[in-house]
């Protein structure tokens, strides 16, 4: 082996192996959160008429995002405004109702559930930007909970709506809840 190749692998080692560490990336794990959703509107009808209920989330914080992963869905970013404590988080999902029937003329149903949370911190919360890793005591938090359903564009959800427990109001429709999130 040449001096040259010799020189070339001792310079590029210690690189490939630094390069495949991991780097500490910015963020604080706030923990896990009791959330309590109460009932504050809605024009969605019987269905969507429930007080209360709650729910757990683990919140993460990185500058400018927050993660918010529901023990019981996948994880969701949204922003996070450090100055303000301020929080947004927008999730959508759609679901088929009715499939479309070609001989009936009926161009199925296929309901979209758009959600938004708007809510603050109640207290300090610690640097985002921070690298040091590892959980630390994150404040509570209030806001909102707003649900839109609606029918998807070229959908004909008329069937689903009407004055029964199992239908909606009418389409679209929201219902809004106030948030109360303590950390556990």
């Amino acid at each position: 082996m040449n001096l040259r190749r010799l020189l070339l692998r001792a310079l590029t080692l210690p690189l490939l192996v630094l390069g495949g560490c991991p780097q500490p990336q910015p963020g604080v794990e706030l923990g896990r959160y009791l959330v309590v959703a109460t009932r504050t509107a809605g024009t969605c009808g019987p269905q969507q008429e429930e007080g209360a209920y709650s729910f757990r989330v683990d919140l993460t914080l990185r500058p400018g995002l927050i993660r918010w992963a529901q023990t019981t869905g996948s994880p969701t970013d949204g922003t996070y405004d450090h100055g303000s404590r301020a929080f947004r988080i927008t999730m959508e999902q759609s679901r088929v109702l009715a499939q479309a029937n070609r001989a009936a003329e009926y161009p199925g149903c296929v309901i979209v559930r758009a959600d938004a949370i708007d809510a603050r911190f109640q207290g300090e919360v610690p640097d985002p930007s921070r690298t040091d890793g590892g959980p630390v005591a994150g404040p509570a938090f209030v806001g909102t909970y707003t649900v839109l359903w609606s029918g998807a564009p070229g959908s004909n959800c008329s069937p689903f709506v009407g004055a029964t427990s199992q239908q909606w109001a009418a389409l679209p429709c929201t219902t809004t809840y106030r948030i109360d999130g303590t950390r556990q």
